[in-house]
């Protein structure tokens, strides 16, 4: 049975791990002129610093994990962005990341971890939620539908290295 919960120190190890797999439709893996190990050490470090930002911050932040038999299956963050709100006079938050284990998704899961981050929002009483997903990942793109959420603006990423030029 796969449990809910907020996140711990302890749960970096697998959280890295996740992270180091989950998001191969991303720019950063399908670009080949990246070094994957690079690709890799960024995602680590950006899960290491959600961490910490949720540690520091956790009124306008969570971070829940989805857990069975104590291994990390997956997880979802969530931030109330400060600038947006401030601006446009309402609370506006934004699912920052959302991962699954390979064999766990498509089955449910996603859609309750989801559940549960528009509970959170709910009791911050945010008007609106984004979230960015890539245009490939489907199965993403269907579980945010499913929740309520309807594509707006869909954009291209064009890249130029400098230094071939």
């Amino acid at each position: 049975m796969v449990n809910l919960r907020r996140v711990e120190l302890s749960d970096l190890p697998q959280l890295r791990e996740i992270v180091s797999t989950a998001f191969k439709h991303h720019r950063f893996w399908v670009d080949n002129k990246l070094d994957q190990d690079k690709v890799k050490e960024f995602y680590i470090k950006s899960i290491d610093k959600m961490v910490k930002d949720f540690f520091e911050n956790s009124d306008k932040r969570d971070f829940i994990v989805a857990v069975e038999d104590e291994k990390i299956v997956g997880y979802i963050t969530s931030l109330i962005d400060d600038e947006r709100t401030s601006i446009f006079g309402f609370r506006w938050g934004v699912i920052w990341s959302f991962a699954l284990r390979e064999g766990y998704r498509q089955k449910g899961l996603g859609s309750k971890m989801l559940e549960k981050a528009l509970e959170w929002f709910a009791s911050k009483n945010v008007s609106q939620v984004d979230v960015w997903t890539d245009s490939e990942n489907i199965p993403a793109i269907q579980c945010y539908e499913k929740a309520g959420f309807r594509v707006i603006y869909s954009g291209v990423t064009l890249t130029l290295n400098m230094s071939k030029k």
